[in-house]
């Protein structure tokens, strides 16, 4: 292992899966619409916040392996 932790050899493939899930599919989307705890708000607009939250919490686990 080259005196790192066995875990550490996946990195280049968590890394390709958080990458290719960074853009929300509709599946996504249809989660947060049906799961949204927005109160009286329209399906869209929350929508339009979720893609944005769902790439920012992509960007976090993907710069988290650089540190």
């Amino acid at each position: 292992m080259g005196g790192k932790p066995l875990w550490m050899d996946y990195l280049p493939e968590v890394r390709a899966v958080l990458e290719a899930i960074r853009e929300p599919d509709e599946a996504v989307l249809t989660a947060l619409r049906d799961n949204a705890p927005y109160d009286g708000m329209e399906a869209e607009y929350a929508e339009e916040d979720a893609a944005p939250c769902w790439r920012a919490m992509i960007d976090a686990c993907l710069a988290a392996e650089s540190r």
